[in-house]
């Protein structure tokens, strides 16, 4: 796994709890500080409370927020209520997220997934006469090493340089079982996950 933000935690979180021997790779070291995504949208909030976060939140002080207001520039105010949407509830938290990341690395650790953190996904491997699938990571001391796996997911964020490495800028897929990605894209949309060819 190459990020531990929210979404790599979640997917590693999910695979060492099925018993799969889970390696995350972090460049930061934590707990980090993020200027954005202090909002924990509802969504969010039942990831949360499916992964039995939820309850650590509201231990640590964090309160249900079910209504929000914007102020913009001009002094425009527009004021709104959450509302429960399927599955999810009809509210959202405010947590920054030097907390919720740390909280997110402390769940994966205690579900036996292994955090390296200050170190820099620099590259995949690929499969070559029967050998593993890995990643090349740089410390930062300046050396490197290779962790091995069968699958490599790409976790480091719309503006990773890991992911962008392989990500097609088309968004169209190549031929590959063995390294996927999800890429953001401002507005909203999203690229379709795109395989590390052979």
């Amino acid at each position: 796994m190459v990020g531990a933000g929210p979404a790599g935690c979640a997917a590693a979180y999910y695979l060492a709890r099925r018993g799969v021997d889970v390696v995350v790779l972090e460049r930061a070291t934590f707990p980090r500080s993020k200027v954005c995504g202090d909002g924990v949208a509802p969504r969010a909030v039942r990831a949360l409370h499916d992964m039995g976060l939820e309850q650590e939140l509201e231990q640590a002080g964090y309160r249900r927020i079910r209504a929000f207001r914007v102020v913009g520039s001009w002094g425009e105010a527009v004021k709104a209520g959450i509302r429960r949407r399927n599955c999810t509830p009809d509210y959202a938290y405010v947590v920054p997220r030097s907390h919720l990341d740390d909280m997110l690395v402390a769940a994966v650790r205690r579900r036996g997934a292994r955090v390296i953190e200050g170190v820099r996904a620099q590259g995949a491997l690929t499969q070559t006469r029967g050998s593993r699938l890995g990643v090349t990571a740089l410390k930062a001391d300046g050396s490197t090493f290779v962790v091995k796996a069968r699958v490599v997911v790409a976790a480091d964020g719309s503006r990773g340089s890991f992911s962008r490495g392989f990500l097609p800028r088309g968004g169209a897929d190549t031929e590959c079982d063995c390294i996927a990605g999800v890429h953001g894209r401002r507005g909203g949309g999203r690229r379709r996950p795109a395989l590390l060819p052979r």
